[in-house]
Order: C-alpha cells, then structure tokens, then sequence
C-alpha cells in the first residue's frame, strides 16, 4: 500500500489525531546513524519490498507513497547491524510493473 496512519486516542479512548506518515517529512526524519531497523518498522510498517545490492552491505527496505500525487518510492538502508545508514527516492512510473516471481 501507499498509506499508513498513525491513530492517538486520549484516555477515555477517544480518537484525537490521525497522521498519514508514508511521507517525505516522515523518512527526512529518519537519522542516519541512530535510528535502527525497529524504529523504521514502528514507524511505517512492513516494507513492501526488501532487497540487497552490490554496493551496500546490509538491506534496503522500499516503501511505495504518493507525494503531492506522484508514486514514488523510499528506499531506506539499513545496515548488518540494524542501523539506518540513508534513505533514498526514486519515481515509480504506474506503467511498468514488476514482474511475478
């Protein structure tokens, strides 16, 4: 999905504030270097895709999310260690799809 809410209720349960946070803001907020595989998975949920490359030792966690109506997708890397060393975006184009596996 491209969509996740955070959801504050008060004491007597009532719902107070409903935050979408697969967003820009949200994964500029990540800290390279501090924040840690647990803190990206309570913030955004399972990643829709992880995968592994070449030149980075450790996974990369992509989330897809629409920004000001464009699909994009955020790739957060994530070290051996469980540490997020950077984030990167890239366009999602709606035309090509990946394939089956």
């Amino acid at each position: 999905g491209q969509q996740v809410y955070h959801m504050d209720f008060d004491a007597q349960h009532k719902l107070t504030r409903v935050e979408q946070v697969l967003d820009t803001a949200h994964f500029f907020a990540l800290r390279n270097g501090v924040d840690t595989r647990d803190d990206v998975y309570r913030v955004f949920g399972p990643p829709a895709k992880v995968e592994g490359v070449y030149s980075f030792k450790g996974d990369i966690w992509t989330y897809r999310f629409m920004d000001n109506g464009n699909p994009r997708r955020a790739h957060v890397h994530i070290d051996p260690q469980g540490v997020v060393q950077k984030t990167m975006f890239t366009d999602e184009s709606m035309y090509f799809r990946e394939p089956h596996r």
